[in-house]
């Protein structure tokens, strides 16, 4: 779970034995308090989409943590000068591929992006 804090993103943590949620911490990312989506997978690792900006909602960002607080941005998706991009959703398939989608152009169009952890630059993603 996240919240945006002065221009940055914060990040907390559900513990399922107690039912509750970990304080907020501020991260090391920038956010204009827009949408952002994450999901945990190889070994727990944090990949996050996001806008990479305190202001507006460009670029449209990929970024990996090992602890939900420091992350290391990946690429930028999008990067269209005059554009915003609003509302990512990522998954993550069977097959260890990702799609990213999000609202394109004004907000008249969705968008979706598929790539695999190589085209992040990352190792292969395994099952485990």
């Amino acid at each position: 779970r996240a919240r945006r804090r002065d221009g940055m993103i914060q990040s907390a943590f559900f513990d399922v034995s107690n039912n509750t949620w970990s304080k907020p911490q501020v991260t090391n990312l920038l956010n204009p308090n827009s949408a952002i989506d994450a999901i945990r997978f190889d070994g727990g690792r944090i990949l996050l989409a996001y806008n990479d900006n305190a202001n507006y909602r460009n670029p449209l960002s990929i970024a990996i943590s090992d602890n939900g607080i420091n992350f290391r941005k990946l690429r930028d998706i999008e990067n269209e000068p005059g554009q915003q991009f609003f509302y990512p959703s990522l998954i993550r398939v069977r097959d260890g591929t990702f799609y990213l989608t999000y609202t394109w152009h004004y907000c008249s169009n969705i968008k979706c992006v598929h790539f695999d952890a190589q085209w992040l630059g990352l190792s292969p993603v395994s099952d485990k």
